[in-house]
C-alpha cells in the first residue's frame, strides 16, 4: 500500500513540473489522455473480460447499475429528487 501511495505522489510531483515547465502543458495533457483513452482503457476492458466471472449477483448489479441510470425528466435524479441549481 504505501509503494502505491509512493507511485502516486512521485507521478503527481512529475506531473506538475512537466506542467510548469512545458510551454504547451495542454499539448501533453491532451497526449496522455489520448494514450489512456486508445491504450490503456481497451487493455483494461480486455483484461477484465477475460478474467472476471460471470455470475448471477454480478449481472444483477449490472441490471441494478442500468435501471438506476436509465433518463429521467429533466431536473430528476434516479430516485426522484429533483435537483437545485447552485445559483439559487
Amino acid at each position: 500500500m504505501l509503494i502505491s501511495i509512493a507511485g502516486w505522489l512521485a507521478c503527481f510531483a512529475i506531473g506538475v513540473a512537466l506542467q510548469r515547465r512545458l510551454r504547451d502543458p495542454h499539448r501533453l495533457s491532451h497526449l496522455i489522455f489520448m494514450i489512456v483513452l486508445w491504450v490503456l482503457s481497451p487493455l483494461v476492458v480486455i483484461y477484465a473480460y477475460t478474467t472476471v466471472v460471470l455470475r448471477p449477483e454480478l449481472l444483477a448489479a449490472f441490471a441494478c447499475v442500468i435501471v438506476a441510470n436509465m433518463d429521467h425528466p429533466p431536473g430528476r435524479h434516479a430516485l426522484g429528487t429533483v435537483r437545485r441549481s447552485r445559483a439559487a
